[in-house]
């Protein structure tokens, strides 16, 4: 076809990806010189009706700069080329960091390893020091400070937490007693060895008693600034914070030259940032620390350290790569405790003593909101904790577990006295008598470091009244006799706080995944019959064989039979493969005397291999006198039901309860229709009930007769079943739980 002519209408067909016209597309445009460039580079061509597109490419082949390059003025072949050739280049490194982002963001936090795009080396006095190590430590000493990690009292944690725990300390240079000069002295191999992304050096404040002159403070300052700069690091330096001892007129005006000299900095000093440690820490009318800020004068206390966390983390925040929060699911094969996601109205989730929790729904899972008022304990936690033990199938000896957790607070009101008043994140290890083995922190503290200057903690601790923040735990590996772990979130040494805990992520490293991943947890199954008001399920319950059963929570109504009692309390078993709660025919209980009313009942159970057989035990009863009892010989193991009102039956002989023999047992309570089912099989009460529905239940004992019996599950109804109901109930029971029905 002929050369069109400028201002002729042409078809064009993309033989690459531009910002107006994809690879393989067509599009009418006019002729002009930027697209006779397009087709004269091969980037384009005129389209006649014939051929296939060429196929398109992933997006990461899109030019989207070409378009804005090209106008009606003349563009040489040669400046073209050279101009889409650099782009390119651009294109391939800008791909390989976000691959790189990408990496580093959703690498599994088990195996906390370092994001190069957020590495982070930190150099000073002790005031860094204190900070420890970060959280892909794995159960630091605390020997040294070196050898310590996520310390409360060190203001990095508290700003990484604020920063969604986006940074990654991979080295914390901080030495007790350090001057500028010393640190330089150490500079290549402390930080520059690191390849870091982020350089925080921290303050002069020992130069200023070491008789140093402010030119040679600065001088070394801008060398290390130098060595940062030629490395490639982003700098964040730090002004001095105000210290008690530095109490002359000399040593105050010189702090405030070097103050003065820190903060103009990032006008005049490419990729250096100045965060005023001074401000928020100083009193105004005094120039000293505020009160419970600081431990003695001069280390920050841990509300010294949440104060200028989150100040220093407002002053980078524009700089740092965002990590999306971590987050856990109910069948996450890395979890190592049940339904992290809270779900079911938290499930596996209790309150601690002192604290009221509420589940609803948030953006991802369950929130928790705790709800702390009237505390005057120093000591307690209070907020919410979930266990797992070895037998639940979560985790092994060896493993190593992490947590993090994003956690607001609200409306704090702090205690005075030794607290450090701050939020808790904190995995606990037990042996089997409850002995803690060992402990992980998001943010550890001791007393020592509690104690507020000037005078001692009779001030309330100034820890920021509200935050949001993400904690994560140190490593931790499971210790040889652990036989339970529990997951502590909450507050400690709050008067009162209201707090929101959510995306909770409590997982293990890949390789423990690997080897053992955590199975998915029990999913009820449909027993055939809808409308029933409450349904207990033994195989919802989690613990090892033993574990004593104070709550047996519906996991869907969260209606519990409780027995605060310890010594009443039945236990967690196994049988034959299949979960069970043992009642031991003594004394233990199981009661809720507030249901809604019932009418019919369903109980798959057997008596206990142990079970007497001179007594009549007791399977379950009412206030309203509906229960059921066996009978006492060979021949009389019977059931015999007792309805509401007067009737009663007594099975044939037929229908028996012997030790050690799965039963699905099923009641109505009909007004002349009273009717029992014991393995499909009928007792009629030839009495009328004077009474229809009950409202309490109490599980292993009836008028005083305790049963040694195994109960697997229960459900109750509000409605009287209908005879074929009953037996959908009993092929239901059977199908799940063949281990007690054998053909």
């Amino acid at each position: 076809m002929a050369d069109p002519v400028y201002g002729e209408f042409v078809t064009l067909r993309g033989l690459i990806s531009l910002a107006g016209l994809q690879r393989g597309q067509l599009k009418t445009v006019v002729w002009n010189k930027q697209n006779e460039q397009l087709v004269a580079l091969g980037y384009a061509e005129i389209y006649t009706g014939t051929g296939a597109p060429p196929p398109a490419l992933d997006p990461y082949a899109t030019r989207e700069w070409v378009q804005s390059q090209l106008s009606d003025v003349e563009v040489s072949d040669a400046d073209l080329a050279a101009t889409v050739a650099a782009a390119s280049a651009t294109r391939t490194a800008v791909d390989a960091r976000v691959r790189a982002v990408g990496d580093a963001t959703y690498a599994p936090l088990g195996v906390a390893g370092g994001s190069a795009i957020n590495r982070v080396v930190i150099i000073g006095p002790s005031l860094e020091e204190q900070i420890g190590q970060g959280a892909s430590t794995v159960d630091p000493s605390f020997a040294t400070p070196a050898q310590s990690a996520m310390r409360a009292r060190g203001w990095f944690h508290w700003c990484n937490a604020a920063l969604g725990n986006a940074l990654h300390l991979d080295y914390n240079a901080g030495v007790g007693g350090n001057r500028y000069d010393q640190m330089l002295a150490r500079f290549d191999a402390d930080v520059i060895a690191h390849n870091p992304r982020f350089v925080f050096i921290g303050s002069a404040t020992n130069d200023i008693g070491g008789g140093r002159t402010v030119a040679q403070i600065t001088a070394d300052l801008d060398a290390m600034i130098d060595k940062c700069r030629a490395s490639g690091a982003q700098v964040i330096v730090m002004t001095i914070p105000p210290r008690s001892t530095h109490n002359t007129v000399s040593m105050r005006a010189k702090v405030a030259e070097i103050n003065r000299y820190i903060s103009a900095l990032a006008g005049v000093r490419d990729g250096v940032i100045a965060v005023d440690l001074w401000r928020p820490l100083a009193d105004p009318a005094t120039g000293y620390p505020v009160p419970g800020t600081t431990a003695d004068g001069t280390h920050y206390s841990v509300s010294g350290a949440a104060i200028l966390g989150f100040h220093v983390a407002e002053k980078i925040r524009h700089l740092v790569t965002v990590r999306p929060r971590l987050v856990s699911y109910s069948t996450d094969p890395r979890r190592f405790i049940a339904n992290p996601a809270m779900l079911a109205n938290g499930t596996g989730w209790t309150a601690t003593t002192g604290a009221t929790a509420a589940f609803v729904a948030g953006d991802y899972g369950n929130t928790a909101t705790i709800t702390v008022t009237g505390n005057s304990s120093l000591t307690a936690v209070r907020g919410i904790v979930a266990e797992s033990v070895r037998a639940d199938g979560y985790w092994e000896p060896g493993d190593t577990l992490q947590t993090t957790c994003r956690l607001r607070w609200s409306d704090l009101v702090a205690l005075t006295g030794e607290t450090p008043c701050a939020p808790v994140l904190r995995i606990e290890q037990q042996n089997a008598g409850g002995t803690v083995l060992k402990t992980a922190h998001a943010l550890y503290s001791t007393s020592i470091e509690w104690a507020t200057w000037p005078t001692g903690n009779t001030v309330p601790l100034p820890t920021p009244k509200s935050g949001d923040v993400v904690l994560t735990t140190w490593l931790s590996t499971v210790h040889v006799d652990c036989a339970k772990i529990r997951l502590i979130v909450g507050w400690l040494g709050a008067a009162s706080v209201t707090v929101k805990i959510d995306d909770m992520a409590p997982v293990k490293d890949a390789a423990a995944t690997a080897d053992h991943p955590s199975p998915d947890p029990y999913v009820r199954q449909d027993p055939g019959v809808t409308g029933y008001s409450s349904r207990w399920v033994a195989a919802e319950l989690t613990g090892a064989d033993g574990t004593a059963v104070a709550s047996w929570t519906d996991t869907d109504t969260q209606i519990a039979l409780t027995q605060p009692t310890g010594t009443k309390q039945p236990t967690l078993q196994t049988v034959g493969g299949v979960k069970v709660v043992r009642f031991d025919g003594v004394d233990d209980e199981l009661r809720n005397t507030a249901l809604t009313a019932y009418n019919s009942i369903a109980i798959v159970f057997r008596m206990a291999d142990t079970a007497p057989t001179d007594t009549s035990p007791g399977l379950f009863s009412s206030a309203d006198a509906m229960g059921v009892a066996r009978g006492t010989s060979a021949s009389q193991y019977r059931t015999n039901v007792f309805f509401a009102g007067t009737g009663r039956s007594v099975s044939p002989g037929t229908v028996t309860a012997p030790n050690g023999v799965g039963r699905f047992l099923v009641l109505r309570n009909n007004d002349g229709d009273a009717r029992m089912e014991v393995n499909g099989v009928a007792v009629t009460n030839t009495t009328a009930a004077t009474a229809t529905t009950v409202t309490s239940l109490l599980l292993g004992q009836r008028n005083n007769s305790f049963g040694n019996i195994e109960i697997v599950e229960v459900m109750v109804f509000p409605t009287g079943l209908t005879d074929a109901q009953m037996a959908t109930l009993y092929t239901y029971a059977k199908s799940q739980y063949p281990a007690l029905f054998p053909a």
